[in-house]
């Protein structure tokens, strides 16, 4: 059994050195994700220790210890060392420099810009297919899991593995020379407004599939902290075709996750060719795909946002426009937002149930 986090991780970040907006400044105000595998630990658990964050800020530029002391940036020669180990900082000769992307204000603003130009083409490209998916899981009652299946599962889910298969992306794995994690880990400024992330619980093939939010977390709480339940649950579905550990019939049968007698009610994805939902989200990923491999400008990401190679640009710049497509989309109707991530002060606790799946490969 094995629980992984999976999309947005967003991190708190603290100080900017530069001469900017001073709300940029802002620890909770930046936004940072992580695309990575990992052997213990994200990037950012080492990037709020201590004053790090200053460290990588102010090693924007090269700079040798004087310089950086000259700054009244303190810092110590194992703090140094360490940031270096997690490949955060690299030195050349005297000089250290930052190797995480770190965007300001102009910079993010002018790369949100160009996803959006490149998610309008794209919406209007897959907005068929969407309505499709809409459509198949209207027919079984299940049309508000629309948005999350479309999220969690096509657009931050199929989309990244069909890169890696064409090896448009790096593939994440963890070898003697990156023996603490490897993938991306970047910064924006500011935060978007609204964003989402996914859980998944794995067992046998089986994946049980939580969309979250902010906002959310509160009335899904279970969801988040009691992992021990869902793998019942799941275990549950695997061996019997049903819920019937009471334990887990208690604790989320208000979720309406499953009818009286157990049998599960949300979406369940079957992998392969005679399951309609998986069909029509491989139909979707290809056309994403696709897309991305012929209108990107790298040359053009690579010279504004300093972003070392075309894997790097893609996986930072379709992170963007992840949230345009939805956006888009959202403007044309074709999906609408679950009612538990908007700002709602008394949501219906069963509408938790349009956040979750279930997925076999």
């Amino acid at each position: 059994m094995k629980f992984i986090l999976v999309g947005m991780i967003l991190l708190i970040i603290s100080t900017n050195l530069s001469a900017q907006n001073s709300t940029f400044n802002n620890f909770k105000l930046n936004e940072s994700i992580s695309y990575c595998k990992t052997n213990s630990y994200t990037p950012d658990n080492i990037v709020r220790l201590d004053n790090n964050w200053d460290l990588l800020i102010a090693l924007r530029t090269p700079k040798t210890t004087k310089e950086i002391d000259s700054l009244g940036v303190k810092f110590t020669y194992s703090q140094l060392e360490l940031l270096r180990q997690w490949k955060l900082i690299r030195r050349d000769k005297k000089k250290y420099q930052t190797n995480m992307i770190i965007l300001d204000s102009l910079q993010t603003s002018k790369l949100r810009n160009y996803a959006q130009q490149l998610s309008i083409s794209l919406a209007n490209i897959i907005k068929e297919n969407v309505s499709d998916l809409a459509g198949i899981l209207a027919n079984d009652e299940r049309q508000q899991n629309t948005y999350s299946i479309l999220f969690s599962y096509v657009l931050d889910g199929v989309v990244w593995r069909r890169l890696e298969v064409k090896n448009l992306i790096k593939k994440r794995e963890l070898t003697l020379e990156n023996p603490l994690w490897i993938g991306e880990f970047w910064t924006l400024y500011p935060k978007r407004n609204f964003s989402c992330g996914t859980n998944s619980l794995s067992d046998k093939g089986y994946s049980i599939k939580i969309n979250w939010s902010e906002k959310a977390i509160p009335i899904m709480r279970p969801f988040i902290s009691r992992s021990d339940l869902l793998e019942k649950l799941l275990n549950d579905f695997i061996e019997n075709g049903k819920v019937t550990d009471r334990n887990v019939v208690t604790e989320f049968s208000k979720y309406n996750l499953f009818d009286k007698s157990g049998n599960l009610t949300i979406p369940i994805i079957m992998e392969n060719e005679s399951n309609r939902i998986y069909l029509v989200s491989e139909k979707i990923a290809t056309q994403i795909v696709n897309f991305l491999e012929v209108n990107i400008d790298m040359e053009m990401l690579k010279n504004q946002f300093g972003f070392i190679d075309n894997s790097e640009a893609i996986i930072i710049l379709y992170h963007e426009m992840l949230w345009e497509i939805l956006i888009q989309l959202e403007k044309d109707k074709i999906i609408s937002k679950p009612a538990i991530f908007e700002s709602k002060s008394n949501p219906d606790i069963r509408s938790v149930s349009d956040l979750i799946f279930i997925t076999k490969e």
